[in-house]
């Protein structure tokens, strides 16, 4: 998610008041990731910087709405803070409009796919940012076939504090909400026998799942900082439960 040009610079300073909260309906933002497909294999094709650079000269795509991720076959983008559902789901329409523009520019399809359906026996193509290549070190295995897209929704909430709790009373509803969403039956050419394989794949992450219970935020913070200080997780991008909060968003 990110911030329009007329938004204030500080994502705290356009947060509302606490109070405000109490009749108001919070702001979100989704965040989508697309996997880049070879029309004639189905198999993931590493032209991300092809099809980027098609997405940044069209007139109906901001830059800011573009995301690179992990592999050099993903593209993502984020939508605007949204007041409404249907005004997300527009943000999300025009972009995978453009992308399949683009796409097929570049000589593939995308893909709003959870998982890559099928595979090429080598290693893929991480993109080249720093952080993914220390995330290739730590986790070599892993990354090697980690051909997994998410959508992932925010929520706007008042205070880091506020924001535990919600995590507290949503955890019985994640379940449902997973199994609601899941759209990545075939793994290898294969069906899974699950109706959300990435869900599976995930457990081979540090943290995966339900978040904990927690006391208050500092108990949130506390445990988080602990997993960085001891290296089970090499920074807090890695935190991936299935709901959380965000380190950059007052979500």
């Amino acid at each position: 998610m990110h911030y329009p040009a007329n938004a204030a610079t500080d994502p705290a300073a356009s947060v509302r008041k606490a109070s405000d909260f109490r009749t108001a309906v919070p702001t979100i933002g989704v965040e989508e990731e697309y996997l880049l497909l070879d029309p004639l294999t189905a198999k993931p094709a590493a032209v991300a910087d092809t099809v980027a650079a098609h997405l940044e000269g069209s007139a109906h795509v901001a830059r800011g709405d573009i995301q690179r991720e992990l592999l050099s076959c993903q593209i993502g983008t984020a939508t605007s803070v949204c007041s409404t559902l249907t005004e997300a789901e527009e943000s999300l329409l025009n972009f995978r409009r453009n992308l399949d523009a683009a796409a097929r520019k570049s000589g593939v399809r995308a893909a709003a796919t959870a998982t890559a359906p099928r595979i090429d026996d080598s290693y893929p193509g991480v993109t080249d940012k720093l952080r993914y290549h220390q995330l290739k070190a730590s986790a070599k295995g892993i990354v090697a076939d980690q051909f997994i897209n998410g959508q992932h929704v925010h929520v706007e909430v008042p205070d880091k504090e506020t924001g535990v709790q919600v995590l507290n009373r949503i955890r019985p509803w994640l379940p449902t909400i997973v199994a609601l969403s899941g759209n990545s039956p075939f793994w290898q050419d294969r069906d899974s026998g699950f109706a959300s394989w990435r869900t599976i794949s995930y457990r081979r992450w540090p943290l995966q799942g339900c978040p904990p219970l927690f006391a208050d935020a500092a108990d949130y913070e506390r445990r988080i900082q602990r997993l960085v200080d001891t290296s089970v997780i090499i920074d807090r991008g890695v935190l991936t439960w299935i709901a959380r909060l965000s380190d950059h968003y007052p979500t």
